[in-house]
């Protein structure tokens, strides 16, 4: 079976541990807590048949761990970069995160899915910007979900699974790898 990286990153109380967390073993949190560094396994089924084992990494959104989350950057197979769509500033940065990323990864980035937690709250930050921004600057895929309510939280890691296999199947075609 495939194994797959995947770090989720984001400001402080955007929701990456919400979302981490319904993937995985489908709960939500009762309150929040600060994450320092969090970490998931769970096997995921791919069309055609294939399993992938996927490791998750929920990092801090504090600036104080800034330089471990540039090392899971630097060895993650995907990422989920969270904001919440309540919270313009959560927006910036995240967009800053992906910039890192890309300046950190170059040509070599791996995919990336941007996503707007909080879908059930009062929006600040427009579907449509967020989706233009994220296709036209970042070159990587939008989803908006609600980790409270579960709506599209698998979508989230579906694309990003897709993508993933996507690019290691192009890596990979001389091994004959089936996933």
């Amino acid at each position: 079976m495939d194994e797959s990286n995947i770090v989720i990153l984001g400001a402080e109380k955007v929701g990456k541990s919400a979302i981490a967390q319904q993937f995985v073993s489908r709960t939500f949190p009762a309150k929040h807590r600060k994450t320092k560094e969090d970490y998931y396994t769970t096997t995921a089924n791919l069309p055609g048949g294939c399993q992938l084992s996927v490791d998750l990494v929920d990092t801090s959104g504090t600036e104080k761990r800034q330089r471990m989350r540039e090392y899971r950057t630097q060895h993650a197979d995907g990422y989920v970069v969270v904001y919440a769509v309540d919270d313009a500033k959560s927006f910036a940065r995240a967009l800053k995160i992906c910039l890192r990323i890309e300046m950190i990864r170059g040509s070599d980035r791996p995919p990336i899915v941007l996503v707007g937690n909080k879908s059930d709250s009062n929006r600040v930050v427009p579907t449509h910007t967020a989706s233009k921004v994220a296709t036209d600057t970042l070159h990587c895929s939008h989803v908006e979900c609600s980790a409270m309510n579960i709506e599209d939280v698998d979508h989230i890691f579906g694309t990003l699974l897709m993508a993933m296999n996507s690019r290691r199947k192009q890596r990979l075609d001389s091994t004959g790898s089936e996933c």
